[in-house]
């Protein structure tokens, strides 16, 4: 989850953002993900689980991610927030009522 997470970030970044700080941004985003469970397992193994780290990875992207979506026009979507009404509407029928024979 934590990789999907970094993963996700950098997309939303490279696409609202930046195209390049995104695609920068996508492996050091991912190995910061891995060092964060690192830390915990390595924390619980000592016998306190610090879980800050993990805390941070997981519920920062999900913060920024509205903020990202609502501040920046995205580039790889063209239809932008008012297009959701008609991409969750279902498609029309091909053939129209006036056509039909009974």
């Amino acid at each position: 989850m934590t990789i999907a997470f970094m993963a996700l970030l950098a997309a939303v970044i490279a696409d609202r953002v930046n195209w390049v700080a995104g695609r920068a941004l996508l492996w050091p985003l991912v190995v910061v993900g891995i060092a964060s469970i690192a830390w915990w397992i390595r924390t619980e193994a000592a016998g306190h689980g610090d879980l800050r780290p993990h805390a941070l990875v997981q519920f920062l992207p999900m913060l920024l991610l509205p903020l990202m979506l609502f501040m920046w026009k995205g580039e790889g979507c063209r239809r932008g927030i008012s297009g959701w009404p008609s991409a969750l509407t279902p498609p029309r029928s091909s053939r129209s009522s006036a056509t039909t024979t009974p």
